[in-house]
C-alpha cells in the first residue's frame, strides 16, 4: 500500500464524511450492496482507510481463511451465500471466509476473531492457523458502487478437527445478517 496520502480521519463526523465523498459519489453509492453509512461505519471501526486521487479511494487489509475438511482432501469450507438485512436480499459469495482487519490488529488476531465470529470456532487448540502468504489487487469493490478499492489480503490454511465439523454452517449475526458455508471441493 502507497504512502504519503491524506487520509480521511476515522473520527470524522458523518455531515464531515458526507461533504468529503460529496453528493454525485454518495448518489452513485446508493447503487450498490452497501451505502454510504455502511462505509462511514467501516471508517468509524477502522476496516478502511480513505483517500481521494482525483476519485475516492478505499484500502482494507483481510485475511482470508481456507479451511480445509477433516477428513477430504482438497475440501473446503466456502460462504456460499449471504442474507443482508437493509437490502433485504440474498447476494451469492462463493469465496473462502474472510475478514477486515480492525484498527491495529495483526493478521493472525483477526483470523482467530474471524473463525470464532463467523463460524463459532471457539477452542483455538481445535484448529491450526498456518500463514500462507499475502498479495495486493487493486479493483471496484462490488460492495461499494464505484469506489476503487486496494486490497491486502493475508492468506491462512486452516486445519480443523473433527469436533467442528458440520455439513454445513448457517450463522445469523446480531445485525440480522446472515451466512452460509458449505463444503466444496477444490480444483
Amino acid at each position: 500500500m502507497k504512502k504519503n496520502k491524506q487520509y480521511l480521519p476515522r473520527t470524522c463526523s458523518w455531515e464531515d464524511f458526507q461533504k468529503w465523498v460529496g453528493e454525485e459519489k454518495l448518489t452513485e453509492l446508493q447503487n450498490g450492496e452497501k451505502s454510504a453509512k455502511h462505509l462511514f461505519e467501516e471508517l468509524q471501526l477502522g476496516e478502511s482507510k480513505l483517500y481521494k486521487e482525483n476519485d475516492i479511494y478505499r484500502e482494507i487489509s483481510l485475511v482470508k481463511m481456507h479451511i480445509h475438511h477433516p477428513k477430504q482432501q482438497n475440501t473446503q469450507l466456502i460462504e456460499t451465500s449471504q442474507y443482508l438485512p437493509q437490502q433485504k436480499s440474498w447476494r451469492q459469495r462463493n469465496i473462502p471466509p474472510s475478514e477486515k482487519l480492525q484498527c491495529n490488529e495483526k493478521p493472525e488476531e483477526a483470523a482467530v476473531r474471524g473463525l470464532k465470529e463467523e463460524l463459532a470456532f471457539v477452542e483455538h487448540q481445535h484448529y491450526r492457523l498456518v500463514f500462507r502468504g499475502e498479495n495486493d489487487e487493486e479493483r471496484v469493490s462490488k460492495s461499494y458502487h464505484g469506489v476503487k478499492t486496494l486490497y491486502q489480503t493475508f492468506c491462512f490454511d486452516v486445519y480443523i478437527q473433527e469436533t467442528l465439523f458440520q455439513e454445513k454452517y448457517e450463522i445469523q449475526e446480531k445485525d440480522g445478517k446472515i451466512a452460509i458455508f458449505e463444503w466444496r471441493t477444490q480444483e
